[in-house]
Order: C-alpha cells, then sequence, then structure tokens
C-alpha cells in the first residue's frame, strides 16, 4: 500500500470511528514512519514523528493530570468524610460515637487485670471439697499454717490446685458436732465446690487476648447498700463478661431497670436536686457582673441601685467580702465569682431512694432475697446468658450463713 493511501485509510478509519486515543495516534505514526522509510518520503517521515512525539509528550501529560486528579480526589474525600462525620450525622449518632470512642479508649483501664477465678479447691481434713478459692486467699491460709498444699499450682499439671485444711472448720462433715450442726443447714452453693471458667457467661468468648469485667447481677450501686450479709463471701451473683460486646449492653439494661424501680417509688413526685440555689446571692453575683460589663453606659440612679442591692446582701450574712459604699472593680469581680450553689444534703439517689423503701418494710429478709432473685431473673431474660458456671441458679442462697 501506498503511503499516501495508508494515511487517507487510517484518516477515514479515525473519523468513522471517532476514536481519539493514544495508543491509535502511537500506532499511526508508527506505520507511517514504516511507510515513509520504505518509500523514502521524508516529508511523510517527519510528520509521522511528530505524532510519536505529540502521542509521548501527551502521554506524559495525562499521567501527570490523573495523579493530581487523584490527589484532589483524596483531599476531597477526607473532607467530605469530616463534614458527614461532624455536620452530616444527627446529634444523636455523633453523641453514640463519642460514646463509642471514650469506651474504646478506657476499656483497658476498666478491664480485669488478671483472671478472676483462680480455681484452688478447698478440702477438708478428710478430702471432701468445701469451696473453691482465689489465690490469695490460699496463700493467706498458707501463711498462717491452717493448710497445706495438695496440689501445688502448675500452669502443666492437668490436675486442678488444691489445699488440705488442717482443722476442721465449723460445720463441716469432718467431726460429729459438725454434722449434728448441718441437719437443719440449707444446701450449699454448688457453683462454690465446682470449677469455673474464665470466660464471658453471656457469649461464650474466651480469648486471653481480649478484656473482660466483673459484672454485678445485682447493679453494684444497689449492692453497695445492701446489709453485709447478703453481699460478704457470695461471689454467686459476680459474673465474668466481655467488655467489648457484652458489658455494654448488660449495663444498660440493669440501669433503665433501676431507673423504672426509682419512677415507681417516685410517681408524680419528681426528684430533690442535687444542688440548692441560694436566689439572693445570685442577684448580687448578676449586679456585680452587671456594674463590671456596662457601669459606664448605665445612668447614674441604675449604677446606685445595684449598689444598693449588694449593701443589703452585705449587712444580712456575707462577711467574705470587705463590703464598702463604693465597689471598686476588684471587688466587683471577687463578688463575681461567689458561689451560689449549695449541696442539697436531702437529695438522695435512686438507689439510694430504693434500698431505704426495701430495708423499712418489716419482713426485710423475704423482700431482700425476693428483691435479690427478680435480679437474677432480668439478667438471665434480658441477657441470655448461655455459659452460667455449673450450678449457677436463680434460687440459691442470697444471704450468707450467721458464723458469730
Amino acid at each position: 500500500m501506498a503511503p499516501v493511501e495508508s494515511l487517507t485509510c487510517y484518516t477515514h478509519s479515525y473519523v468513522s470511528n471517532r476514536v481519539c486515543t493514544l495508543e491509535f495516534w502511537k500506532e499511526t505514526g508508527l506505520k507511517m514512519a514504516l511507510a515513509a522509510s520504505q518509500s523514502r518520503i521524508y516529508g511523510l517521515a517527519a510528520i509521522s514523528a511528530g505524532i510519536l512525539f505529540a502521542a509521548i509528550v501527551l502521554d506524559a501529560y495525562r499521567k501527570r493530570r490523573n495523579k493530581e486528579n487523584s490527589r484532589q480526589t483524596n483531599r476531597v474525600s477526607e473532607s467530605q468524610k469530616k463534614i458527614i462525620d461532624k455536620t452530616l450525622l444527627p446529634t444523636h449518632l455523633e453523641r453514640d460515637l463519642y460514646k463509642e470512642r471514650r469506651w474504646q479508649k478506657m476499656m483497658p483501664k476498666l478491664a480485669m487485670k488478671k483472671p478472676l477465678y483462680d480455681n484452688i479447691l478447698m478440702k477438708e481434713p478428710n478430702g471432701t471439697v468445701l469451696c473453691s478459692v482465689s489465690m490469695k486467699k490460699a496463700n493467706w491460709y498458707i501463711a498462717r499454717n491452717l493448710a497445706t498444699w495438695e496440689n501445688v499450682p502448675d500452669e502443666s499439671s492437668v490436675e486442678p490446685a488444691s489445699l488440705r485444711l488442717l482443722f476442721a472448720p465449723r460445720g463441716s462433715s469432718s467431726s460429729a458436732a459438725g454434722a449434728a450442726l448441718n441437719v437443719n443447714k440449707p444446701k450449699n452453693d454448688e457453683t462454690q465446690i465446682h470449677l469455673k471458667q474464665n470466660r464471658c457467661v453471656i457469649c461464650g468468648r474466651n480469648d486471653p487476648s481480649a478484656y473482660y469485667m466483673r459484672h454485678s447481677i445485682v447493679p453494684y450501686c444497689l449492692r453497695s447498700l445492701l446489709p453485709a450479709q447478703y453481699k460478704t463471701h457470695l461471689p454467686h451473683d459476680i459474673v465474668v463478661v466481655c467488655a467489648e460486646t457484652c458489658h455494654v449492653p448488660a449495663a444498660q439494661r440493669a440501669n433503665e431497670r433501676v431507673r423504672m424501680l426509682d419512677q415507681e417509688l417516685l410517681g408524680t413526685v419528681s426528684p430533690p436536686k442535687k444542688f440548692i440555689v441560694d436566689s439572693d446571692l445570685r442577684r448580687v453575683k448578676t449586679a456585680a457582673k452587671t456594674l463590671l460589663q456596662r457601669r459606664d453606659k448605665l445612668p447614674d440612679e441604675r449604677v446606685q441601685e445595684l449598689e444598693r442591692i449588694m449593701l443589703d446582701y452585705a449587712k444580712k450574712l456575707d462577711d467574705r467580702i470587705t463590703w464598702s459604699s463604693t465597689m471598686t472593680d476588684a471587688q466587683l469581680q471577687e463578688i463575681s465569682q461567689l458561689n451560689d450553689h449549695a449541696l442539697n444534703r436531702d437529695c438522695k439517689t435512686g438507689a439510694q431512694r430504693i434500698m431505704e423503701s426495701l430495708l423499712a418494710q418489716p419482713n426485710t429478709d423475704e423482700v431482700l432475697s425476693a428483691f435479690i432473685k427478680d435480679w437474677r431473673l432480668h439478667f438471665v431474660e434480658t441477657m441470655t446468658p448461655d455459659y452460667l458456671p455449673h450450678g449457677w441458679s436463680i434460687d440459691s442462697p442470697v444471704k450468707c450463713d450467721d458464723r458469730s
């Protein structure tokens, strides 16, 4: 094919197909240069060389422009992301995101630093298992020569660690007197004599690298106000939950029930406020701030009226400020910073009101027993835990035996 005919053919192809790509110009330039070299048409060779050079320049320009566009797109996407995060989201979603970030930051500090259960079996002199205790409690007995190790704690050992008491504990089956005391004694909590796993009781997570927390089935704000015999030596209502997934919903449901119980006690009466505002002192502070900011713009009658307000209050009670008939800016500044809030000693939390109402009833033991069991039932119904310790039951004892 002649060079001119070749150029005409490629031009017709470009016009008919309307293709304007970099590959088309490169291919056209190469073929025209090849045809020109074969036919020795130097003008056509120059044209083809120009096309190739233009294609190379265009290729470099397009690469640079695409790189700049990608950077600009990334900047726009990041700015749009910030706009979405800060401006376009509803307020309640922003608050939820903030709480989630804060919880993720505080989780390592609030989580347990060591496993809750050491699973060391305590045995009577005859070998009967009394309960499982922690390493701290086991060392307490060993240091006082009240027990000896039967199986020393060892991670490589298959058998659980255990210690044997050197005395017959009161109420145990090791002696006739203890057997007599156990005739009418209720059955012990079965969770105390079985090994317990350090895993989440709700989802069953058992990852050593995860964070876990102690969860009080009876919320801590209520449990701390219970009489000692309802919380001492009773680990039944303290369970392990994973901090990342299960702790927050469990705590939210417990707090909702506390608020509901408090609202039932209050009825239509609004709870007292935590702080009491001294209205007279607030009026004095407002007068001092007004004189500091607008003394020059106020008429003399208004200035005298505001000063009279402060002097009248000074005559009643306050000796914290050296009062004078003409207030200086330093005195006004000191007056404006006085605290007009006082703690209301009659204000009580919802947990305090709930516990006072329970303890005021005549049959306190029955009421508290039913109250604790209701919280156990609430935990089971709302969180559906599938991995509770062996022997855990809603009807387990709620009161520690009288050891006096």
